[in-house]
């Protein structure tokens, strides 16, 4: 491990910023913010925080850590007086890193997958198995028959109305019959 210490709030806003490290350990009570604020720093006008953040707490500070979560902490660590925490700091550490490490392998396997599927010639979706007509992702192949993908994912019953006549009961009975059997489906129409 590369170890980067900062004595206030901003330091370590700026440190962030240079090395972007893989994580932060960020105690609550720092001289000028404290750990919530410098969460919100962190983030900025992003969804969330972009690196991983163990909040470290007073013992009795819940409500603390509660919020130090919705706000992109990826975990917190309560300070006890005689400092048995710092036992349980390399684990917590541990799990945060193969946390990160995954995320990213997942991003990156999502853009593999989006650069993949919006090369080919043809409109393609994915849709939870557990939800009748609603879409999580559409490609921008789309736009074929007319159509922006954020248009399409809006209307979840725009699909139905575009199926061909002749082709729409066996497309609703496949994709009926994939939902209640869990299986892929596969089905041009």
């Amino acid at each position: 491990f590369t170890l980067i210490e900062a004595a206030t709030g901003q330091e370590g806003l700026q440190q962030a910023a240079l090395h972007r490290p893989d994580c932060i350990l960020l105690d609550y009570h720092l001289p000028d913010l404290n750990g919530l604020e410098f969460l919100s720093e962190l983030a900025g006008d992003a969804a969330e925080v972009p690196i991983p953040v163990i909040l470290l707490t007073g013992a009795d500070s819940a409500e603390i850590a509660a919020a130090a979560i919705k706000r992109g902490a990826w975990d917190y660590l309560g300070k006890d007086i005689d400092g048995k925490y710092l036992e349980k700091l390399p684990s917590l550490i541990h799990r945060i890193l193969r946390e990160k490490r995954l995320s990213d392998d997942k991003r990156q396997a999502e853009a593999k997958f989006r650069s993949l599927v919006e090369q080919i010639d043809a409109i393609t979706y994915i849709a939870p198995l557990d939800a009748v007509r609603s879409l999580q992702y559409i490609s921008p192949q789309i736009a074929m028959l007319g159509f922006s993908s954020e248009e399409w994912l809006a209307d979840p019953e725009l699909h139905a109305r575009q199926l061909h006549p002749d082709d729409r009961q066996l497309a609703i009975h496949a994709i009926q019959k994939s939902r209640v059997e869990g299986a892929a489906l596969h089905l041009e129409y």
